[in-house]
């Protein structure tokens, strides 16, 4: 049996995806299994070429990453502003529409700040100890709950 063609672009676009990720969101992206993305990942282990382009792929996610959170804070702004506006200008009888763009304006301050903590903690600012120092105590003081939030994050895709 002859052995499937190998594309480098496909394998380094999921590969970088996977360490964006994880496996399970590039594998499902890209419409395949577990053992090929493994395959690739050893393979790219090997060869240099297949490294960098997963390298310069990676990268390439990044910016995009970074570039919509840019878009998407400065849009936030936007909405923010156009609702104050809205507000301002509001009839005794449209109270119900000044409760629900103030319930809208909370919502898009919890996603702004979602952002600016993503877009800090990707620039290494967190303010956390480097793996493995001072663990046991940090996890002792936070309690069996910390860091269960879930955050929606959407990145562009690499297609």
């Amino acid at each position: 049996m002859a052995q499937p063609y190998f594309q480098k672009d496909k394998a380094a676009k999921a590969l970088a995806m996977a360490l964006e990720l994880g496996d399970k969101a590039a594998c499902g992206h890209f419409g395949i299994n577990l053992r090929t993305l493994q395959r690739w990942r050893k393979r790219a282990n090997g060869d240099a070429e297949l490294s960098q382009v997963v390298t310069t792929k990676k990268a390439e996610l990044d910016a995009a990453k970074d570039e919509w959170a840019q878009e998407a804070v400065a849009f936030l702004r936007k909405a923010i502003a156009k609702l104050g506006e809205l507000v301002e200008d509001a009839k005794p009888n449209q109270m119900r529409d000044v409760v629900g763009a103030i319930k809208i304006v909370g919502e898009l301050d919890i996603t702004r700040n979602a952002l600016a903590d993503e877009c800090s903690t990707d620039a290494g600012e967190t303010g956390k100890p480097a793996p493995g120092e001072g663990e046991d105590q940090e996890a002792e003081s936070r309690g069996p709950n910390h860091g269960t939030r879930e955050v929606a994050h959407t990145s562009p895709p690499l297609n």
